[in-house]
């Protein structure tokens, strides 16, 4: 059994945030050949099982980059992060009046609301009620639950840079980004990489394929046996791949799959 682990948004959804119906056909292929397709996904369990369970898949997800890994709704494995380094981040971009948040399970908890909580509530409003995110904005900061992901939102790269100074020690953690100007902040046990290779010790899969098209996936891409990336990914993610594929709209996802089953990969 061949397991194919794949990023979210940018890689199996189009920017309409759909699946196509070229890419659901390859998917029930590779699935009537004997494979397994899990998605990972930087995203909360919520909105990631929304179309793991669209697709009807295997039980197994991985969210917040690789730092919670489930299976149906039970916690497989989770990383999760100091408390105190949240309350540095709270505090850093509340003084500079930057949106922060962080993930926990089902939970986005934001210092401030704006932009990216409407985005989430847009989302929130097109799923049923076991598919939403339940989302909550505290000025002050208090945490009382796991937190798996970190992240903070700047267009400038070199304010991204002044913030994570000011952050600092920042110990045993990854910093990447999942969309341009979004920073995320993971445990460094945690990845998509070391996640996927998880799962095919766990599943019992002899090949493990990954694809994706961003700064998170670059591990995935890395640990995978092969991997495939969408032509419109950043130089500096593409590079570690060993095949590029066409991006979302194109099925790119659809035409890796059929390049694995067709034995050129």
């Amino acid at each position: 059994m061949k397991l194919l682990v794949t990023d979210l948004d940018g890689t199996l959804l189009t920017k309409e945030k759909i699946i196509s119906p070229g890419v659901k056909e390859a998917i029930e292929r590779w699935k009537k050949a004997g494979n397994a397709f899990v998605i990972s996904t930087g995203r909360l369990y919520p909105s990631a099982a929304f179309y793991r369970d669209e697709l009807g898949m295997e039980p197994e997800l991985v969210c917040c980059s690789g730092a919670v890994i489930y299976r149906g709704e039970d916690v497989l494995r989770e990383h999760a992060l100091e408390p105190e380094l949240a309350k540095r981040l709270w505090e850093v971009c509340t003084r500079r009046g930057i949106y922060a948040q962080y993930y926990s399970y089902n939970h986005l908890i934001a210092n401030q609301d704006g932009d990216f909580m409407k985005g989430y509530r847009r989302g929130n409003s097109l799923r049923s009620a076991s598919h939403q995110v339940q989302l909550e904005v505290r000025e002050t900061f208090s945490v009382n639950e796991p937190i798996h992901k970190l992240s903070f939102t700047t267009s400038d790269p070199r304010e991204a840079q002044e913030i994570l100074k000011e952050m600092q020690p920042l110990q045993d953690v990854h910093v990447f980004r999942s969309l341009s100007h979004l920073y995320d902040i993971i445990s460094d046990e945690s990845s998509k990489g070391t996640s996927a290779l998880y799962l095919k010790e766990k599943m019992g899969a002899t090949r493990l394929y990954g694809i994706g098209d961003n700064e998170n996936d670059v591990d995935l891409l890395i640990q995978a046996d092969h991997s495939a990336c969408m032509a419109s990914a950043p130089e500096s993610v593409l590079k570690h791949a060993d095949l590029t594929v066409p991006d979302a709209e194109a099925d790119g996802v659809a035409v890796y799959i059929d390049a694995i089953l067709s034995g050129e990969l």
